[in-house]
Parts: C-alpha cells; sequence; structure tokens
C-alpha cells in the first residue's frame, strides 16, 4: 500500500464517487472529510457513541465507511475514531478474504501478536472487536500499565528491548510528521506542538521537547514518548474531559516533563 494512492476501501471506488480520492496518508492524518461527529450535542447523538454502544456495534466499519463526505479529502482535519475503525477494516481485509468473523478477529490479533505485541515483550494485551470481527479502533485495547509502557518505548525509536526494529524509521517519522492541516496531530499520534485546530491543546507545547509524542486514551490516559529525554510516561486513570481538573492534570504532565533532562 502507498501513502498517497487511493485508500483500498471498494465502497468507495464506484463511478461518480467523491470519496475515491481519499488517500491512506489522510486517514493517518484525519483528515479524510468523512462526516462523522466525534462528540455529538447530546453527547449521545455522537457517531462515535451511537457506533460504539448503540446501533453500529455488530459492523462498526461499515457504518464508518457508509457516511458521505462533508468536506474535500485533504482539506479539513477533525478527529474521528470511526476513521481509525476504517483503517483497522483496511488492515484485516488485507490479511484475510474471508467474511467469518472469528477467522477475521484470529488474522488481525495474529498480525498484532507476532510483528507488534511479540516482539515488544507485550504479553497483556486484550484486543476487543465488533460483530463483523473488524478491531475497534481508536479505543477498547487493554494492557497493564508495565506494557503500555513497553508501548510507549516503540514510540521512542521503534525499536524491541533487544534492539530489533519493529517499526521502521520511515514509517515513525511519518507518524510523528506534523499533518498538512494540524501542526498538533502526526500519523496517529498527538504531537507536543503548538498551532493545534483545537484552541485547548491536546498536550503541553513550550513544556517538554518538541519531539515528544502521545497516545491519548478517553478520561486522562496518556502514553508519553520523549526520545530527546529517552522517557516514557504513562498515566492511566480517569479525569473527565473538558473539566478544570483534566486542564490541571495536562499542566502537571508537563512539568513532570520539564523536569527529565535531555539525553541527546
Amino acid at each position: 500500500m502507498s501513502l498517497d494512492a487511493p485508500a483500498p476501501i471498494a465502497e468507495w471506488h464506484r463511478a461518480n464517487d467523491p470519496r475515491g480520492a481519499i488517500t491512506l496518508r489522510m486517514l493517518l492524518n484525519m483528515s479524510s472529510g468523512l462526516q462523522h461527529t466525534e462528540v455529538g450535542d447530546p453527547v449521545e447523538a455522537s457517531d462515535t457513541n451511537q457506533v460504539l454502544f448503540v446501533s453500529g456495534t455488530q459492523k462498526m466499519a461499515a457504518r464508518a465507511i457508509g457516511v458521505p463526505l462533508e468536506a474535500r479529502p485533504g482539506a479539513k482535519f477533525e478527529y474521528s475514531s470511526l476513521t481509525t475503525i476504517i483503517l483497522a477494516e483496511i488492515i484485516t481485509r488485507t490479511l484475510t478474504s474471508s467474511s467469518d468473523t472469528r477467522v477475521r478477529a484470529e488474522a488481525y490479533r495474529s498480525f498484532a501478536t507476532q510483528r507488534l505485541f511479540g516482539p515488544a515483550g507485550i504479553t497483556s494485551a486484550v484486543l476487543e472487536f465488533d460483530g463483523a470481527g473488524t478491531q475497534i479502533g481508536g479505543s477498547l485495547i487493554y494492557m497493564t500499565l508495565d506494557d503500555y509502557g513497553r508501548l510507549g518505548q516503540i514510540l521512542l525509536a521503534g525499536k524491541a528491548p533487544d534492539g530489533t526494529q519493529i517499526v521502521s524509521p520511515d514509517w515513525l517519522s511519518f507518524m510523528k510528521t506534523p499533518s498538512p492541516d494540524n501542526p498538533e496531530y502526526g500519523g496517529q499520534l498527538w504531537l507536543n506542538r503548538a498551532g493545534g485546530r483545537d484552541p485547548r491543546p491536546a498536550l503541553f507545547p513550550g513544556h517538554g521537547p518538541a519531539t515528544l509524542v502521545s497516545c491519548l486514551g478517553h478520561l486522562g490516559q496518556f502514553v508519553i514518548a520523549s526520545p530527546d529525554q529517552n522517557l516514557v510516561l504513562v498515566r492511566l486513570g480517569k479525569t473527565q474531559d473538558d473539566t478544570a481538573a483534566f486542564a490541571a492534570l495536562r499542566v502537571a504532565l508537563g512539568r513532570v516533563v520539564e523536569r527529565v533532562p535531555a539525553t541527546r
């Protein structure tokens, strides 16, 4: 697959479908232009909550794929958990042509174990799948604290503890490169940079290196990796989004990171 080729979603490649212009890079950068609403008003009306918990649980990828465009592909950043479900579906379709739920889930689980979790020494990972056997990208992956730390270790240089290269340097560089539509976001990773689309920063730009990256979970879960400091910081807990407590948590994490000296 090529980052700038049309994404391999057959449903978008029918005659006169403008979604055929969506590339893999756009999906990874959250700029597909698809009509996904991450947080609706009221919150239970959001596409994400409807798909995860209400009417879309059996075929999450189909629901995510089936929406129209609301913007020209590549022209607008919009964070979307459903976009990551589409990416999980692309992986599954690449691994197997089977429509059997168990076969699809096992193909994805085996690939993740062989290529990522196993070499990294991660043994506790539990992946959840929808009714069609698609991994629920964007959420619902469980690990112990130590194993989340091992995941963060991979984000430093793409290497296993024994030095084995798990993620290629080129791909890791892409993941950490600011997207054209949002300097605070890369390839499925948040970046410690100013100028994001949201007036509230996702991380803490100006505090700690700009090379620092993070996976952000719901309700204040962070896996932070800072190559310049050889630092991995994991925070598991529950702090309600959009509250003063959450803002204070982000500030506190920034202060912790600032206290760690650079190693290069």
